[in-house]
C-alpha cells in the first residue's frame, strides 16, 4: 500500500510502518544529543530547562526524523546537521503548555 506525500511522490506502507508508533518515549535531555543511523525515527524531546542542540546523522544515510520539542516553556531544540550547522529551531511552549 502507498500514500501520497506531500511532494506528490509516494511513500510505501513499509516506511509508513516503521514511522508508525504507539506512544515515543519522551526523552529528558541532560544535554545536547547526537542522533545516530540507530536512533528511533520520532524522538519526543524535553530540553530540559535550558536550549539544547541536536545533531542529525550524515545525510548521505538518507534518514527521516520527526523531532518533536515537549518543553512546556521557551526551551529551544536547535537542529544541526552532522558538520554543526543550524538547519532550524523548534520552539518550545510559551506559557506553560
Amino acid at each position: 500500500m502507498s500514500r501520497p506525500n506531500l511532494y506528490g511522490g509516494l511513500i510505501s506502507g513499509a516506511l509508513i510502518d516503521r514511522l508508525r508508533v504507539r506512544t515515543p518515549p519522551n526523552v529528558a535531555l541532560g544535554g545536547d544529543t547526537i542522533l545516530t543511523n540507530r536512533s528511533a525515527p520520532v524522538q519526543v524531546l524535553d530540553p530540559g530547562g535550558t536550549h539544547r542542540d541536536v545533531e542529525l546523522p550524515a545525510e548521505e544515510a538518507h534518514l527521516v526524523f520527526i523531532i518533536v520539542n515537549s518543553a512546556s516553556s521557551t526551551e529551544n531544540l536547535v537542529i544541526k546537521n552532522d558538520s554543526g550547522t543550524s538547519i532550524l529551531t523548534l520552539t518550545g511552549l510559551s506559557g506553560g503548555g
